[in-house]
């Protein structure tokens, strides 16, 4: 207790003071962007060539076409959202002071797809106890649908581009010589999902379920929306055991909530993290989790890759360096991702229980979530084990879980 009090103490005088740089950069994303068009209109008949239609990409494009810019798409899959079938997936709400839906507003991209808003969520720990967390200031998250359908996120950014004039050439695998963006999703496993997509009678209702034992290092989650459910595993270790987990979570979510699902699929997928010293690849701009710009607490990925894409297109707006913007903006951000990560693998299901507690006693836990994903003098302190142990970690752990996968 005295260590932590001398930390509180210690904490005001050690707050980072941000140069006028950093200001500029900050000021992107708390005023809107007073465009050069004569800075445009010198270069508009460059092509601004994107290599990945995901939600980095898009993002980007928009940004680009907004401002006047000519911009090509190259996608390898047949549409956008290929490896999704049709999902629910979390939007998150409390990395950043302005709520997400503003800020999509705010960069030319209104919500107009299928978006509901949760205030409240089941959190469940390894003992079977249950508890409700609430956000009191604004929603928790946002549940978004993913894939094919035409409500989803991803086909509102391909319909939006499309509108600005972007071209989006589908079924282009190959590397264009005009890519200034590279956008094309996670290059390495890093946590693994598992689970399935179907449809129930039941209420709408969001649980995550905290236990090494259906989720090694991660957790199980449900989410219940207008007669339809997403359930599954995620893993960030013992890769190999995806489905034994996910078949316990289904045991242990039917018997805490009563479901029956019906005509069910599976759903599967994988994310990615990294710390870079830079944000570059041979000159051209990695976003998204071609990047490994990755939420690396929870794996709430949207985010991050909605602002990551945005960051890109203002390098090319503007005239800015885009690896002092992704610092400047998500830095620290990611460096605190990691920070928790590393402390809840090493406390396990004894920390999850805690920050259970944590959720549960809190009167609004957007704010505390806000307060966990900022940068503190603790995390500085930390930093150090949890980089090595993310590298130790990145040269034998994945490798090994890579080849158990193969084998199995």
């Amino acid at each position: 207790m005295g260590k932590l009090l001398l930390f509180q103490l210690l904490t005001p005088a050690l707050i980072d003071t941000f140069s006028n740089r950093m200001l500029v950069i900050g000021s992107l994303f708390l005023h809107p962007v007073c465009v050069n068009k004569t800075k445009i209109g010198e270069r508009s008949m460059e092509v601004i060539g994107i290599a990945g239609a995901g939600i980095s990409g898009l993002t980007a494009a928009i940004h680009l076409a907004k401002n006047g810019f000519p911009v090509r798409v190259y996608e390898k899959g047949e549409d956008v959202a290929s490896r999704f079938r049709s999902e629910f997936q979390g939007l998150e709400n409390w990395s950043r002071d302005e709520d997400v839906l503003a800020f999509l507003e705010r960069i030319g991209i209104a919500p107009r797809f299928y978006h509901k808003p949760f205030n409240e969520v089941d959190a469940v720990n390894d003992l079977g106890r249950k508890c409700t967390i609430r956000s009191l200031s604004r929603p928790g998250l946002y549940i978004v649908k993913r894939g094919r359908e035409s409500d989803s996120l991803d086909q509102y950014l391909k319909s939006r581009a499309l509108e600005l004039g972007v071209e989006i050439e589908f079924g282009q695998p190959t590397m264009s010589q005009d890519i200034r963006i590279i956008a094309r999703g996670p290059q390495a496993a890093r946590s693994v999902a598992y689970g399935m997509e179907a449809e129930v009678d039941h209420p709408d209702r969001i649980a995550v379920l905290l236990d090494d034992r259906i989720a090694p290092k991660a957790y199980a989650y449900l989410i219940i929306v207008d007669g339809k459910m997403t359930l599954a595993s995620a893993l960030m270790e013992e890769f190999h055991r995806a489905k034994e987990c996910f078949a316990s979570t289904v045991k242990r979510t039917q018997a805490m909530y009563g479901v029956s699902p019906r005509n069910a699929h599976p759903v599967a997928g994988y994310m990615d993290f990294a710390l870079r010293n830079s944000y570059m690849d041979g000159g051209r701009m990695l976003v998204g989790e071609s990047a490994g710009l990755q939420d690396f607490f929870l794996g709430f990925g949207m985010r991050y890759a909605i602002v990551s894409g945005y960051l890109a297109a203002e390098s090319i707006v503007q005239g800015l360096d885009y690896d002092q913007l992704i610092k400047g903006e998500m830095e620290k951000q990611l460096k605190s991702s990691l920070v928790n990560r590393y402390i809840f693998e090493k406390l396990g299901n004894r920390g999850y229980r805690r920050l259970i507690r944590a959720w549960e006693r809190s009167d609004d836990v957007v704010l505390l979530m806000r307060r966990w994903y900022g940068w503190r003098l603790y995390k500085g302190l930390l930093f150090p084990l949890a980089g090595r142990w993310l590298r130790r970690k990145r040269r034998v752990g994945w490798q090994r879980q890579r080849e158990r996968v193969t084998a199995a």
